[in-house]
């Protein structure tokens, strides 16, 4: 069977949703800033640099990435 032009480009537009569904979301927290992740957040990656995530029962992430003098609280986990 032979590719449609109608074919190829849902083909493309497929593919490129997926990319970006596929690239998840992610928040980065500064010097003294704070964040807590409740259930029915969505899950996200969280970059942080002298900063404070706290987790709590329920609440979900893809990645915690914590640098230089930041505090990650894991509540019940």
């Amino acid at each position: 069977m032979m590719p449609t032009t109608a074919n190829t480009l849902s083909i493309a537009i497929s593919a490129s949703l997926l990319l970006v569904a596929g690239a998840g979301h992610g928040a980065s927290l500064g010097p003294g800033q704070s964040a807590t992740v409740q259930p029915g957040d969505a899950a996200q990656t969280w970059t942080m640099n002298g900063a404070r995530l706290e987790v709590r029962p329920g609440g979900q992430t893809l990645q915690i990435v914590a640098q230089s003098s930041s505090n990650v609280i894991l509540d019940g986990a």
